[in-house]
């Protein structure tokens, strides 16, 4: 039992670290008239894995290689469910962009969350007393789409090596409305990553062929992380608005939800 928490946390970690931003550029937003979201409040799962559109040949130069071979040589590709929730899209786009600040505002609502660092430059990392250090960017920032490239080494516990990670994480969205005219937003995350071989050995000895389901289920809660918190804010417009003073008094007014 003690080495399966070991191999979860390992997975967990993986996927956790760099939890961070959706369709491409190339897809100008629509306007929000023509979209209606009716199923606000759903979460499907796909039955089908549905490979994520990465727009390499607009990536950033520095980073296009790097996230050309993770999709070239993926370890793991998993998605999350598609969910539909109420917000103002304002608010969850803040959130995606300030992972630092949505750690705080969940501690707020009394919940244990691992710390997120903001490095600068739009970077933010994880590190831990173990050794685990792992950092992300954004390399896509759109109307529609957010696409993170994180790397860096994760230690899963004391006695076991340190596993080198690269992965990028894809986020697809639309804001609109649900059937009573309400702002809602519908997204999906996609993970993609690739670690080395001592890393592999050991997902596949204590998780077997369970890892991508593992894996899938953690994605589900970085999609929690930012949606759920969100839907959250949304409903408690009055306490959004002490959240906000409480964890970043320079938060822009006009990411507080309205009623």
């Amino acid at each position: 039992m003690a080495s399966r928490r070991l191999a979860l946390a390992g997975v967990g970690v993986c996927v956790w670290s760099f939890a961070v931003g959706l369709l491409p550029a190339m897809a100008q937003p629509q306007g929000k008239e023509t979209r209606s979201l009716s199923t606000a409040g759903s979460s499907t799962k796909s039955t089908l894995y549905t490979p994520p559109v990465v727009p390499l040949d607009g990536l950033p130069e520095k980073v296009r290689d790097k996230v050309r071979s993770v999709v070239e040589r993926p370890t793991l590709s998993v998605q999350g469910p598609v969910e539909v929730f109420n917000c103002a899209p304002e608010t969850y786009m803040w959130l995606l962009d300030h992972p630092d600040q949505t750690v705080k505002l969940w501690r707020c609502l009394g919940a244990k969350c691992t710390d997120i660092q903001n490095r600068g430059n739009n970077r933010f990392g994880y590190r831990d007393e173990l050794g685990s250090d792992v950092h992300w960017d954004t390399v896509v920032s759109s109307a529609r789409q957010r696409i993170w490239y994180a790397e860096g080494q994760v230690k899963p516990a004391v006695l076991l090596p340190a596993a080198q990670i690269q992965a990028i994480l894809v986020l697809d969205f639309v804001d609109g409305s649900d059937g009573k005219g309400r702002p809602a937003v519908k997204h999906q995350m996609h993970l993609i990553l690739h670690t080395d071989s001592h890393a592999v050995a050991l997902a596949t000895r204590f998780l077997g062929a369970s890892a991508p389901r593992v894996a899938e289920q953690y994605v589900a809660q970085i999609e929690m992380f930012f949606g759920a918190l969100a839907w959250y804010l949304d409903q408690h417009p009055e306490q959004a608005k002490e959240l906000f003073v409480e964890v970043d008094k320079s938060a822009n007014p006009s990411m507080i939800p309205q009623r």
